[in-house]
Formats: C-alpha cells, structure tokens, sequence
C-alpha cells in the first residue's frame, strides 16, 4: 500500500470515528452552553458548589479566613476581599472542561468510553477550576498587599495579568499532561499539526474572548475589553513560545560519540 493510499485509509477511519462522535460533541456544547447560561443568571448562593470549595482551599493554602455571608459570597474582612459569582472560576470550568473534552474526543472509539471521557472531563475540570482559582486568589492578596503595581499596571491591571497568567499555565500543564497520558496509554496521535501548546491557549482565547465578542458581551467598556484581549494574546503568545522551546530541547536527540571515543563506556 502506498504512503497516499495509507493516509486516505486513515481519513476515512477517523471520518467514520468523527461522525459516530457527534452525539457527544453535541452533548459536551450543550453542557458547555448550559453551564454559561447558569453562570450568566447566578447569584452567589447558587455558585456555593464551586465557591465553598475554592474558598476553603484558598484559606487552607493561605490561612486566611474566610466567611459566608449570604447574597454577597465568601468573605474575607482582613483583607477587605469579597469572593463573589465574578470569582467563581465558572467561566475557566468551562475552558478546562472544552479544552479536554473536544480535544481527546476522538481519540475514543467505543460509546462508552466517550461516555467515560464527558464524565472525567467534567469531574477534572471542576477539580482544577478549585485547585487554579484557589490559587489565583492567593497569589491576587499576596500581589494586592505587597501593593505591586506601578506606571504601566494598575492595581486592576496586576490583578487582570495575574489571573491571566495563573489560568493560561494551569490550563497548559493540564493539557499536555492528559496528552502525555493517551500517548502512553493509546499511542501518539497520527498527523498531529499544530504544537500542543497551541491548542489549550487556543481554547482559552477562543471561549475567553470569542464568546464575548459574538454576544457583544464586552458592553460599552471596549477600552477594557481590548486590554484584556491583549493581555490574554500577550501572555498565550510568551506561554506557547517557552512551551514549545522547551519541547523540542526534550526531543532533541543525545549527541553521538566522537570519532576519537567509542560507545562503550571505558577508561
């Protein structure tokens, strides 16, 4: 068989694979979109699911404490932050759960084992959006008490880059750590483009400032719209280049011997 004959053979394969997935793609945008719509008409007491947990581990990582206060959020007084529906990570939920759900899809043949994957998407996706955003609201009091911010950066700005930053490198290690799995358990993915790197920050600036700009959600703030937009291009930009250097330094292959020594060890 020849090499073009091989690779229609595994376009077909892949296009029958592809449309007997489009229940489940079907079913993961219709989670994706009812989980936005929820989060658009949430109060703080309808998000205690996600706040509670993110909260807690924020205080437990920071021994800050924080408290309920119902109709506002999760509040800490020494520290004069408010953890409300705007904090509650639901929209990086949604960008962890579409990153690792639609991109590993369909390297699933059987239904159940796509069935499986929407399950462990979700589950794994509500877990980093606490770990990561747990996180960010540390690092958001430490920045905001050592008052870090100067000509170019508004303390809004600090804040902006910062959980730019945090959600951009959690959702790039979660990524490239479930691709390393399904190499190692289900083989390498044939004819894969892009570097890797590429596609969870294509995610995020995708749902993180498509979405807005389809439902025109940026309001009468673009000055504000359009720095967050730089900010999350910059950020993806500098994470997609260090990522992918790093790459190819760890497939660079081990020097050879020179001609003067041989590849036994020896004296």
């Amino acid at each position: 068989m020849t090499r073009a004959s091989r690779m229609a053979a595994e376009l077909r394969t892949r296009g029958k694979g592809a449309a007997r997935g489009v229940p489940f793609y079907a079913l993961g945008v219709l989670l994706a979109l009812g989980l936005k719509e929820f989060y658009a008409r949430a109060g703080a007491d309808d998000l205690g699911w996600i706040l509670a947990p993110t909260t807690g581990l924020a205080g437990l990582l920071s021994g800050i404490r924080f408290e309920h206060e119902a109709g506002a959020g999760w509040i800490s007084h020494a520290h004069h932050m408010i953890v409300g529906p705007a904090c509650a990570g639901l929209n990086f939920l949604i960008i962890a759960f579409s990153t690792l759900f639609f991109s590993f899809l369909h390297r699933l043949d059987r239904p159940a084992s796509r069935a499986l994957w929407l399950a462990v998407s979700l589950a794994a996706a509500f877990l980093l959006a606490i770990v990561t955003n747990a996180i960010r609201i540390v690092a958001a009091i430490f920045l905001h008490d050592q008052d870090v911010h100067g000509a170019l950066l508004s303390p809004a700005g600090v804040h902006r880059l910062e959980g730019v930053i945090v959600y951009l490198a959690s959702l790039l290690l979660a990524y490239l750590t479930v691709e390393r799995l399904f190499d190692r358990f289900r083989g390498a993915a044939p004819g894969r483009g892009l570097p890797s790197a590429f596609v969870p920050l294509s995610w995020y600036a995708a749902i993180a400032l498509g979405v807005p700009l389809l439902h025109r959600g940026y309001g009468h703030d673009g000055g504000r719209f359009l720095e967050h937009a730089g900010v999350v291009l910059a950020v993806g930009a500098v994470m997609a280049l260090i990522a992918f250097a790093i790459g190819r330094l760890a497939r660079r292959p081990a020097p050879g011997p020179r001609k003067h020594e041989t590849a036994t060890p020896g004296c």
